[in-house]
């Protein structure tokens, strides 16, 4: 659901090397393949051969401020009760798209959903 989602944040070099480096020591993969991997997602020298992204969905330091959360506890049960049944039945979805103009608004006022 699109309230639920958290912020984005794009995976650096070093944190891939972390995990990998998790997997090695584990036995999973050897020195090599974690090289391999490295280069072919981050590239040698700062020029990646791949076009994905590895993003971590999940960032627990989201701020909001005192008001946003005062905000949230009126605004997402009357977002359940009464508007998303309805956007459910016309869309498919019930979460809110935060891309949209409606979207901004909510997130301006209960920070980041």
């Amino acid at each position: 659901m699109g309230f639920m989602c958290k912020e984005y944040y794009a995976a650096t070099r070093r944190d891939i090397e972390i995990e990998l480096s998790e997997l090695r020591s584990s036995g999973s993969i050897d020195a090599e393949t974690k090289r391999i991997i490295l280069d072919h997602l981050c590239g040698v020298d700062g020029h990646s051969e791949s076009d994905l992204r590895i993003v971590y969905r999940y960032n627990p330091y989201i701020k909001k401020s005192a008001m946003q959360r005062i905000n949230t506890l009126w605004f997402l049960p009357i977002w359940i009760i009464f508007v998303a049944p309805v956007r459910y039945i016309a869309t498919g979805e019930a979460g809110i798209d935060r891309y949209s103009k409606v979207g901004r608004i909510i997130e301006k006022l209960i920070g980041s959903f």
